[in-house]
């Protein structure tokens, strides 16, 4: 059975069909770096080669209902960021040694009193809230320094994509453990920012909802990106159906 879906230059994953088999899965390997990608991702990462190789190398999962479908055709293949998130740490234990990198201060701490609320065993060991200013290299560094001190296992990283991507790209290079590229999903379980009600985002059009949200922010990423996923997306169409026809002759 394939364990990979290719397109735009990057390797989906096709290991997990849950939500259990991921928490498993990510609790029994020594190490290993895992991304939430979104359509906006899949358009960065076709026109550039490097990125598609740091998503390609660790395991890439969808999390929107388009680029699911996209893949596979089937929905339950969609892993949000912040859905993962939420359902590791309320399922987590002392042992599981968390540390959080992204957002703000404010954020941060508003996150850790909501999780402690939903299980008071969780085990977070440090935050770093990296500074909007400064290079990439500066924010490796300067987390690398609390990584080393607090010796986490798991490590939620929540920057913009692609610098999360970049980010843990790199510092998993120095420390080893399981990183997970979360996007938006500090604000989100921080109720800093609003998140879109289940029925958006199991219909496709959470991005609708943030862009209202966010429009000076958002526009962009999903106007421009999401006509050229549309187009990434049917020619990914167009080679499946060339493939079937070329097996069946």
């Amino acid at each position: 059975m394939r364990k990979h879906v290719t397109l735009a230059q990057m390797r989906f994953t096709t290991h997990f069909q849950n939500m259990d088999e991921l928490l498993y899965f990510s609790r029994n390997i020594r190490f290993g770096n895992f991304y939430f990608c979104s359509a906006s991702t899949v358009v960065k990462a076709s026109r550039d080669a490097d990125l598609a190789r740091i998503l390609s190398s660790g395991f890439a999962i969808p999390d929107s209902t388009p680029l699911a479908l996209t893949l596979k055709g089937k929905r339950k293949f969609i892993m949000r960021g912040t859905t993962f998130t939420r359902e590791f740490c309320r399922s987590a234990v002392e042992k599981d040694r968390i540390f959080l990198v992204g957002s703000t201060i404010q954020v941060l701490q508003q996150m850790q009193q909501i999780l402690k609320l939903s299980n008071n065993l969780i085990n977070i060991v440090g935050t770093f809230s990296p500074s909007f200013e400064g290079s990439l290299e500066e924010k490796i560094s300067e987390s690398l320094t609390i990584l080393l001190d607090s010796e986490p296992d798991y490590v939620f990283v929540a920057l913009s994509s692609p610098q999360q991507d970049y980010f843990i790209a790199q510092i998993s290079k120095s420390y080893q453990a399981k990183y997970f590229a979360v996007g938006a999903a500090f604000d989100f379980i921080a109720e800093n920012k609003l998140e879109a009600p289940v029925w958006l985002q199991k219909t496709g059009f959470e991005w609708l909802f943030r862009m209202i949200s966010e429009p000076r922010r958002l526009w962009k990423r999903y106007l421009v990106d999401n006509v050229l996923f549309i187009i990434i997306s049917i020619e990914f169409s167009i080679y499946k159906i060339s493939k079937r026809i070329k097996h069946a002759k």
